[in-house]
Parts: C-alpha cells; structure tokens; sequence
C-alpha cells in the first residue's frame, strides 16, 4: 500500500462563516473557496513523509500482568489476532478474586438468577492456547525501555529472576479488599456472625451458614413508615410525606418516601 498525503482545507471557518450569506457576495465566496482550495493543494504537493525512529522497537509480544479474570481475558483475545501473550500471576493458580466467588452477577439475557464466574473456561482456554505463557507465582520486579521495546525483570517466590523483553504491557494486577478489621464498631472480628464480602462468598461456595449460636433467630427487623404499617403493627411517630391513597395505590402498599423510618420488631 502507497503513502499518501492529506490536508484539510476549513472552508466552513474559512469562508462561509466570514461572509455574508447574500447575493451580493456569492461570488467573493466562490473565488474564497477556490483560492483556499488551491493553497490546500500547493501545500500537499511540498508535503514530505515523515521519517519514523530508527531506535522504535517492534517487538509484538505482550505481557499481562495479573492472572484474573481481566487479565486472562486480555490474554485470550490478544492472542486471537496473533499476538504471544506472557502472562504473570504472583500467587500459584490463575482466576484472582473472580475465582473466590460463588456465582456473579448475569450479563445477558434473561438476567434472572446468578450465573457461573466462567473462570474455570477461561483457565481451559489459556491452558490449551500455544501463544500464551504463563508464569505463576512471579512478580514484575523491574521494568524498562519503551513502547515497542520493554525489559521486564520476572522474580520468582525461589528468589530467581529472569529477564523477557516485550512491546506492551497490560496492567490487570486486580484489587486488595478493604480491612474489615478497621470496621470494629461493626462487629467485625468480635462476632462470628459478621464477616465480610470474601468471607460471605467462601460460605456461599460451601452452601454453609456457620453461627455463634445454636439459638434459632426469633426475631426479624423491617423498616416501616408509620403511615404504611400495618394496623396490628405498633408504630414509633415519625415523619412520611407520601401522595394521597388512590384505588390503585392504597396506603398500606405506597413506599415510604421520607428519610425518617421507624422500625418496628416482628416474630418469623
């Protein structure tokens, strides 16, 4: 394929918007037009390509940092159009916090229950692809060079490094949870009862609930308006700004729109 040269010629700014939208000028408007399309032309033919770097590296490996679901993504789909793909994971097994979870949230249709992570597929696929390498239980130690033409030093759990040179570089080194033991004043680290989202996602893989107490919960807490609890419910006074009950919104079934709820204890 040839080089080709490209100018643009603003005749918008240029002429149109500096003149007169009259009879009287529609001609000053042609010879304008035709004048800047000549210097337009004029200045396409002095045009010279532009000389790229000698020193511009072309190295069509990529590296991935991070062995989760967004980082085995990227390598999948680099890899379809050809390129090798090195992929870094700093614990022992690929899949990251995606591969902690239970189920996740659907992403097509019918959106009705929770689906599969997908990771064990996605694992499969790196696994069976010739242009990706992985490497576990590593960390990116060093990095140097330039688009086209990185070293990357790779160290190892063992204390060995090697060095690999690549032309870019995909950043998907995944996320630390938040410290629920900063959390005190939740419970958190006081009850057994209170864990986190790590923690919740580990007892719904093992379809257990482990509790405190052997006690079974007689209780339960809903958030009513006092305007829309029921009648056999007491109530605390608190403030509900709702429209007024219609045929078909009675009162008892409108959601409470002000910011103050009382709440009220009933037995399962």
């Amino acid at each position: 394929m040839g080089t080709f040269a490209l100018n643009r010629t603003n005749l918008r700014e240029g002429v149109i918007w500096i003149t007169p939208a009259d009879d009287d000028h529609k001609e000053v408007v042609q010879e304008m037009a035709a004048d800047y399309v000549r210097m337009g032309c004029a200045e396409v033919k002095k045009m010279e390509a532009p000389q790229t770097n000698p020193n511009h590296g072309n190295n069509k490996r990529i590296l991935v940092v991070g062995g989760g679901i967004s980082g085995m993504t990227a390598a999948i789909e680099a890899a379809k159009t050809g390129y090798d793909v090195l992929l870094v994971e700093k614990t022992g097994s690929l899949g990251g916090m995606a591969a902690k979870l239970a189920k996740r949230v659907p992403f097509r249709e019918p959106f009705s229950d929770p689906v599969d992570t997908g990771i064990a597929g996605l694992i499969k696929q790196i696994e069976a692809d010739k242009h990706i390498k992985v490497i576990l239980n590593s960390t990116i130690s060093k990095t140097s060079g330039a688009p086209g033409q990185f070293s990357v030093d790779i160290s190892t759990e063992s204390g060995s490094t090697a060095t690999e040179n690549v032309g870019g570089i995909i950043m998907a080194s995944g996320f630390t949870p938040y410290d629920a033991n900063k959390l005190p004043h939740l419970g958190f680290g006081k009850s057994k009862d209170v864990v986190d989202q790590v923690g919740l996602e580990l007892l719904a893989k093992a379809r257990t609930v482990p509790r405190s107490s052997a006690r079974p919960m007689a209780k339960r807490s809903r958030a009513w308006c006092s305007s829309s609890a029921p009648a056999s419910v007491p109530t605390r006074k608190a403030s509900c700004r709702t429209a007024p009950a219609t045929a078909a919104t009675p009162r008892s079934s409108r959601p409470c729109t002000s910011r103050t709820r009382t709440r009220i204890s009933t037995r399962w």
